[in-house]
């Protein structure tokens, strides 16, 4: 889809926005994957300091084209700026419109440096191998419902006794109506966007809040929650940042917490 989008705007700016998602440059497996084609866009983002856990803030933009941000940008300001300095090339501060800049390329050089491509390649691939996981779970739990799955973002329902119970009537009713067991949806939900009732997506909205402030109140888990496009509804949203190891038992924790404070809801 990307390559097409290039061959149809080839006479405008095409940038890539890959804050979360861009750090799949460092991986072999996934670059050929998620990235393919971008090397067709005039810029590309991405955010170190996010999934790869880079000092904040640190932000990379990348264009294929030499001179553009000084071309852009640059106001030439003699009090700051003078060619005849040793080293003038390397000043990049008229390239910004800010004019200064902070050291962010340094906290990634650091870090890069440190760890080397295969610690970065091998950070971002455990980070998608958990998310999966979790998404699994979620897939055969009967008190979830996965919303969206994307490699770098899990997004979710949970689903407490009462909201089960009013599915699987919905589900009954419909076989019933219908005759078509075979047709119908089926419960568990185990489908990614499988449309709910529009009371029930109102309910949704408030189970996500009041459970978010239970497991937070009790100290137990900060764990946020968003609106996504398309959906009717405010989900649970998990990412995977930093170093820190993050593992399927972690996963089977979050969930079981999630049970323990919200069935009641």
């Amino acid at each position: 889809k990307l390559q097409q989008e290039f061959k149809l705007c080839h006479k405008i700016w095409i940038h890539v926005d890959g804050a979360w998602g861009g750090a799949a440059l460092f991986s072999k497996k996934y670059r050929p994957l998620l990235l393919k084609g971008v090397h067709h866009a005039d810029s590309f983002t991405f955010n170190p300091h996010k999934l790869l856990g880079a000092p904040q803030q640190t932000t990379i933009f990348l264009t294929k084209h030499n001179h553009i941000l000084m071309d852009s940008n640059a106001t030439g300001a003699k009090y700051l700026f003078d060619k005849r300095k040793v080293g003038a090339e390397y000043d990049l501060g008229d390239a910004s419109y800010t004019c200064g800049r902070r050291t962010d390329a340094i906290k990634f050089w650091a870090m890069w440096k440190y760890y080397g491509l295969k610690g970065l390649e091998q950070r971002v691939e455990s980070k998608i191998t958990v998310l999966s996981q979790l998404a699994h779970k979620i897939r055969q739990h009967p008190s979830f419902l996965l919303v969206d799955e994307w490699p770098f973002n899990i997004n979710f329902f949970y689903l407490p006794q009462r909201i089960r119970h009013r599915l699987q009537e919905l589900n009954n009713n419909d076989n019933n109506k219908n005759n078509k067991n075979n047709n119908s949806p089926t419960f568990p939900l185990d489908e990614i966007n499988t449309k709910l009732p529009a009371d029930i997506y109102k309910e949704l909205t408030k189970i996500t809040v009041q459970l978010k402030i239970r497991l937070h109140k009790a100290g137990i888990m900060l764990i946020p929650y968003q609106p996504l496009d398309g959906v009717d509804a405010d989900c649970f949203r998990i990412v995977l940042a930093g170093k820190k190891e993050f593992t399927n038992q972690d996963n089977q924790r979050i969930l079981d917490l999630m049970q323990q404070y919200g069935d009641d809801l």
